[in-house]
């Protein structure tokens, strides 16, 4: 399969205020061989300042763009993405490594987010409400309005995915983006945000339109680009998927930070998961097994509702994990251009030695690895039974396709398994019986929880977010265009 999409000129710019803008570089590298595929320029506080400014300075162009301009340039991405669906899936494959069918999977999400915040930019229209005190004097009016210039940064495991999914509602909302990619994957970002930019309606009423210049800048650059992104007195919003580590770091600084307007900045984040999975005894046992895998392996496990954790009752326990292994066994690992390939390369050096650590330490403290390891750029499917709470499985989310297993003895002790982490993003439960299934929903402390399926599950168009450190807010349809708006309540006297 051809994947040279980069052409001759590995060389990628940002963009602010409309101009593609050079520098410095970061060398990227695939994983899938090590090779250089771009250079991007690290950002400089310079770069960053230039880029919000231009943002604030394309604020209110924005504020005035009408919504159906605003949904009819959130559809016509969406049909670009689609026509560009190849060049996207590749460029998500060379520079992050996971499969090619799992890159159009990805390529195809991402088409439908933007028809998703163009359909429920509809619903974002406010309203009217009869006043209590005065029906017959008052008008009561509630306006959506923007925040002004959000800050979104995102990470490696889905370089297209999770910056449409904030870009999209951000914009069709009227706020104005400065986006800083991952500097492990941002090529993926980059193309996109050039389809946005290069995006031309024409309505018969109100003529032909693009996005104000400035309306979505990318700067890319490391950890201190977005730190400078953070901190950055004119920015109203940050919007930050990453780790749990990082949102705190985002987090406590935020209490220091006010901006243009001294006021607080307003967060959206979303800081990743353990996932936990309970088996009961009167589960369908193969479909169980089923959803484990592909919850726990694809995607090679770098998945913020990737399966981590797995508790099933005693009675079932061994039969499970026999049946666990044999299905790992199954799975593919090697090159992700393959159409069979089930499992990519591990994204960098320092990410596989994180994994094998997790490993190593399971292992030090009872754990038995089943089946798995490291197999060169890979770790294979892998399973790890008899853990413990003590063990960094347990606690940490391990961003990689390792599951780890232990038994339950009734409802009572696989809830206290499931809820003692730090983290609640989703959770899946497995029985028959449906009494039992909704008692475990209401007591299990995750964002999702999903009822005899893979808790993998995701639609763009619900509600998706986490409980506890996982983060704070809901993306989702019109969950995503209301945290990306605040609303005004206006009270008219007409007596």
């Amino acid at each position: 399969m051809d994947i040279n999409i980069l052409g001759d000129k590995p060389d990628m710019k940002m963009i602010i205020n409309g101009k593609k803008i050079g520098g410095e570089g970061i060398v990227v590298h695939s994983p899938i061989d090590g090779r250089e595929i771009a250079t991007v320029p690290r950002a400089t506080e310079k770069d960053v300042e230039s880029a919000v400014k231009s943002a604030e300075k394309a604020s209110l162009k924005m504020k005035e763009l009408a919504s159906v301009i605003k949904q009819e340039m959130l559809l016509k991405i969406s049909e670009k993405i689609e026509e560009n669906a190849d060049k996207l899936a590749k460029a998500i494959t060379l520079e992050q490594g996971k499969p090619i069918k799992e890159a159009y999977i990805e390529a195809g999400y991402v088409s439908k987010i933007f028809k998703v915040a163009a359909h429920a930019l509809s619903e974002l229209n406010g309203g009217y409400i009869e006043s209590m005190l005065e029906p017959e004097n008052k008008y009561i009016l509630e306006r959506y309005e923007p925040y002004g210039v959000i800050g979104i940064i995102t990470p490696f495991n889905f370089p297209l995915l999770l910056p449409a999914n904030s870009i999209a509602p951000a914009l069709g909302a009227g706020n104005t983006i400065v986006f800083k990619p991952s500097e492990l994957a941002p090529i993926s970002g980059l193309f996109l945000s050039e389809i946005i930019n290069d995006i031309t309606v024409s309505d018969p009423f109100l003529g032909e339109k693009k996005l104000p210049k400035g309306a979505l800048n990318v700067i890319t650059g490391d950890s201190k680009t977005g730190e400078l992104l953070v901190k950055n007195k004119d920015v109203d919003m940050v919007c930050f998927t990453g780790s749990m580590m990082s949102g705190k770091k985002i987090y406590e600084s935020i209490g220091s930070t006010v901006n243009k307007s001294c006021s607080p900045k307003r967060l959206l984040l979303e800081l990743g998961g353990n996932a936990p999975v309970i088996v009961f005894e009167d589960a369908d046992l193969k479909k169980a097994v089923e959803c484990v895998a592909y919850g726990g392996f694809s995607y090679c496990g770098e998945v913020c509702i990737s399966t981590q954790r797995v508790y099933v009752e005693e009675s079932i326990y061994e039969e499970f994990l026999d049946n666990l292994v044999k299905a790992a066994n199954e799975m593919k690992h090697g090159n992700p251009l393959d159409d069979d390939t089930d499992i990519g390369p591990i994204i960098s050096a320092e990410h596989m030695n994180k994994i094998i650590r997790f490993i190593e330490d399971a292992e030090q403290k009872g754990g038995n690895i089943l089946c798995g390891g490291r197999d060169g750029i890979y770790i294979k499917p892998t399973v790890i039974s008899d853990i413990s709470q003590d063990m960094l499985i347990s606690n940490k989310e391990i961003f990689g396709p390792v599951v780890g297993i232990s038994a339950f003895k009734n409802l009572e002790d696989a809830m206290n398994l499931a809820n003692f982490t730090q983290q609640g993003l989703s959770a899946a439960v497995f029985t028959k019986d449906m009494s039992k299934a909704m008692n475990a929903v209401k007591r299990i402390n995750a964002g999702t929880v999903v009822i005899n399926d893979t808790n993998q599950w995701f639609e763009p168009h619900v509600a998706f977010g986490g409980y506890k450190w996982s983060g704070m807010g809901r993306q989702g349809g019109i969950h995503s265009l209301k945290e990306f708006s605040q609303v005004k309540t206006i009270v008219v006297d007409h007596s």
